[in-house]
């Protein structure tokens, strides 16, 4: 069962914007590390990436279990790598369609 996700870039600080957003860098940098933890990389957006997983590399890297179907948004710490670029999980089901 994969798994889509989005993680939230810690973003910049002094940015001199309203909402401050995270460098490119930063997201690309976010988006390089997940490749290299195991996940796929879907679309990098202005204030996070989104990415497809297994259930057990979310419990390896976010120490989060997940069943398929399930809800889940929460502010979280990762270790290693992710520990300074990301600060949010969210995991939203597939849309169900009624024809």
């Amino acid at each position: 069962m994969t798994i889509s996700a989005v993680v939230r870039v810690v973003p910049d600080k002094n940015t001199g914007t309203a909402l401050p957003e995270p460098s490119t860098d930063k997201l690309q940098a976010a988006a390089n590390v997940l490749v290299r933890l195991g996940f796929v990389r879907v679309r990098t957006l202005s204030f996070g990436v989104s990415f497809l997983g297994q259930p057990d590399d979310f419990k390896r890297v976010f120490d989060v279990e997940l069943r398929e179907g399930q809800a889940f948004a929460e502010e979280i710490r990762p270790m290693g790598e992710l520990a300074d670029l990301v600060d949010r999980l969210e995991v939203t089901p597939p849309a169900i369609l009624y024809a």
